[in-house]
């Protein structure tokens, strides 16, 4: 952040530090944070050590956009605090990535405190914090923030959901760090998607797309065949699949890639078109062949969205063989995959003929 002009500073340092109205002085915080302002952090830090409730939130966020080392003590004691921890604390530590930071997040998540609903922001900022600073230290405590806590077996509306997004929090966090300790838990989370409160609920579907986009980082080779499977199965939620998309493409193998093509070519339900998604996503040049067979697809589960999946994929990965096919997709039945196919063509010949497969055509011939 670069330093801002003396000139434009210094009403906000005067105003942080003595004006009686404390919105004047929590908007002065930020827009010092803003400009940049290294000079207003000593006055930051005095701010956040009057433990003042109206003060304290916008004077660590300050600290965090600033990334200030010189923070990390007095926002440690704030965190250390019963009283006047907010979310803005943890989430300045993770910001400024100060390893002494780990330590004590790693034991706020521990206290029992943090178990309640109303501290439920608190909770979910601290883990993604942890997440930030990718310490290896943090692994066991992001673990136990997979399973749901004891009120999550209380039958009320809405704590499901809270449960179901710490769970993806500490999902993500564990894929940053990628420690091996992480993968039997992930798989875990995974198997729990066919249980009774995982059904129907996007919650649940978002903390299952995040265990597989952690696991997908881990790149155990036990993780290929569930993430497969999970894409073949009926029912499975978009975002779970789309997750699981996504992680096979961050493994990117010879055989997760065989794998793929296979799914494309025979599988069942929308694994074909999850596949094409993920085969596009890795850009590796030998999913050009399985991706043309698909455009021509017209058989299995919805095949014209697999048609416009592969068309789409196509262009992601902008290799040249695709564009006769892809012109030949624009004469498909189908707008979606003409659409696609005609974006694609865009991008990988950089030009702009319009829908018309003719003049794509006319266009190739002269270039031959």
């Amino acid at each position: 952040m670069a330093a801002a002009p003396r000139c434009s500073v210094e009403p906000l340092r005067s105003m942080l530090k003595s004006d009686p109205r404390p919105q004047s002085r929590a908007a002065a915080a930020l827009a010092l944070a803003v400009a940049g302002d290294r000079g207003a952090v000593p006055a930051l830090i005095d701010v956040l050590k009057e433990q003042d409730a109206r003060l304290q939130p916008f004077a660590a966020r300050a600290l965090g956009l600033l990334k200030e080392p010189r923070a990390v003590e007095a926002l440690i004691s704030d965190l250390e605090s019963t009283a006047w921890n907010t979310p803005d604390v943890s989430w300045a530590l993770g910001e400024i990535g100060d390893a002494r930071a780990v330590p004590p997040l790693v034991e706020a998540l521990k206290r029992g405190r943090w178990q309640y609903v109303e501290h439920n922001a608190e909770y979910r900022a601290t883990i993604k914090a942890l997440g930030k600073l990718k310490d290896p230290r943090a692994t066991e405590v992001l673990i136990a923030a997979l399973a749901p806590p004891e009120w999550y077996y209380v039958s009320v509306e809405g704590l499901e959901d809270l449960c179901f997004y710490r769970a993806a929090d500490a999902a993500w966090a564990l894929g940053q760090i990628r420690d091996p300790r992480a993968v039997d838990p992930l798989i875990r989370l995974m198997e729990r998607r066919k249980g009774f409160h995982y059904r129907g609920s996007t919650a649940a579907a978002v903390s299952l797309a995040a265990g597989a986009r952690a696991l997908g980082k881990t790149k155990d080779p036990r993780v290929a065949p569930l993430l497969l499977q999970t894409l073949e199965e009926f029912g499975t939620p978009g975002e779970l699949c789309l997750g699981a998309t996504w992680a096979l493409a961050d493994m990117n193998d010879a055989h997760v890639l065989a794998s793929l093509t296979q799914v494309l070519e025979s599988g069942k339900w929308y694994g074909p078109y999850y596949a094409a998604h993920a085969l596009g996503a890795t850009k590796d040049p030998q999913a050009v062949g399985p991706l043309i067979a698909a455009l021509r697809k017209t058989k299995g589960w919805y095949p014209q969205r697999v048609r416009a999946k592969a068309a789409a994929a196509l262009g992601h990965i902008g290799d040249p063989r695709a564009i006769d096919p892809l012109i030949g997709a624009l004469r498909d039945s189908d707008r979606h995959v003409r659409e696609k196919a005609l974006a694609s063509l865009k991008h990988i010949t950089g030009k702009d003929l319009g829908p018309k497969a003719d003049a794509w055509q006319a266009w190739r011939a002269g270039s031959s």
